[in-house]
């Protein structure tokens, strides 16, 4: 707990006008510990100078991760979190009543989630996150990291048994859209993705996005990533395994990805999957003499 008169104290002077002040310059408040039965909060310290600018930071000694997304009300996170232990640095500063920038760093431990419908499960999840922010006229200017080392994770469709996945990124944030100006994935045993993109917060839609892939490692990007978006029909089973898939492509609905060139490999197979404006077309390795030639000719209409 902390003496309720230093939180009053606090309060009064973040929102203070300095119309008296004399030869005060700036206030300083330092403030040991704050108890919460969903954190503990130490080393709390806080700066105002007298012309309305203000900075602080402190440190979440232990968090109770399932309690403090319950705390936030605003959450509109699709899974619930069970269980999860925070540790972390956080500063601030702003002008006013605003926040103008701040800077997260966390450490995530032994957190677990899932939904109702059973379409999105982890366990025992680990990482580290920092992100840096800026507020620039009516948008916030990000930066951000996500280190994911361990645990297990389910997302339909996609099932991921263990961590060393990485994601980077930087970009901004208005009242309607977050945008990506430029990020990197990187997924263990399959490779990097660089891209950008630019999402509608209204509806959650995504209003572009621009990719490309360095370094995928075939085998573990059609295992992870391709295969589970595979459904065989019931007049296909019994085929060979890649023949007899009827797949379906989200990002056939994306404009920007409808000319993506798709290769899901096996050890005898091959098919080139060609996804242009909602179409396809299916080319089979046994029926390609010069590879090349097909595909020039599809692309060229």
């Amino acid at each position: 707990m902390i003496d309720s008169r230093a939180l009053r104290l606090f309060a009064c002077c973040l929102f203070w006008l300095p119309s008296y002040a004399l030869a005060v310059s700036s206030i300083e408040i330092h403030i040991g510990a704050i108890r919460h039965p969903a954190a503990h909060v130490d080393h709390v310290a806080a700066t105002l100078d007298m012309d309305g600018r203000w900075q602080g930071s402190a440190t979440l000694r232990q968090g109770d991760l399932a309690q403090l997304v319950q705390l936030a009300q605003q959450s509109s996170l699709p899974v619930t979190v069970s269980k999860g232990d925070v540790q972390g640095q956080a500063s601030f500063a702003g002008t006013g009543t605003d926040l103008r920038q701040f800077k997260l760093e966390a450490l995530l431990r032994d957190i677990a989630f899932s939904d109702a419908d059973g379409q999105r499960a982890g366990e025992k999840l680990g990482g580290r996150i920092a992100l840096v922010a800026q507020r620039l006229g009516e948008r916030w200017q990000w930066q951000g990291n996500l280190n994911w080392m361990q645990g297990e994770a389910y997302w339909q469709p996609w099932y991921f048994a263990n961590g060393g996945h990485t994601f980077q990124a930087g970009g901004w944030l208005s009242s309607d859209d977050v945008a990506v100006e430029q990020g990197e994935l990187t997924l263990a045993e399959v490779g990097h993705v660089i891209f950008s993109g630019r999402m509608a917060l209204t509806d959650k839609r995504i209003t572009s996005l621009k990719a490309r892939a360095e370094g995928l490692h075939a085998g573990s990007t059609y295992a992870l990533l391709l295969k589970p978006l595979a459904i065989v029909t019931d007049n296909q089973k019994g085929r060979d395994n890649l023949s007899g898939l009827n797949m379906t492509w989200d990002i056939c609905r994306i404009p920007e990805l409808r000319e993506t060139v798709l290769f899901m490999l096996s050890a005898d197979y091959v098919e080139v999957a060609f996804l242009w404006g909602g179409g396809d077309c299916f080319i089979h390795k046994g029926d390609l003499v010069n590879p090349g030639k097909p595909v020039v000719d599809y692309l060229a209409g």
